[in-house]
């Protein structure tokens, strides 16, 4: 599941993905030319709560090899 990642809503996130149990939450809602500060302090608090989080920085994404040159 993707998320938003806004440190004001923290709370309601985790309470949505205890309910709703997705296999892996991927915060996705920033700026990548920005910190991800939030996305950082997101997958912090779904670790310290079980729940399975992945964080995925798009500018290394974007500039391996594996990503298609457009």
């Amino acid at each position: 599941m993707f998320s938003a990642c806004f440190a004001d809503y923290y709370e309601a996130y985790v309470r949505a993905f205890k309910r709703l149990k997705p296999n892996q939450v991927i915060p996705f809602h920033y700026d990548i030319e920005e910190d991800l500060d939030e996305a950082r302090g997101l997958k912090e608090r779904l670790d310290r709560e079980g729940i399975n989080s992945r964080l995925i920085e798009l500018e290394k994404v974007l500039k391996s090899k594996k990503c298609a040159k457009f």
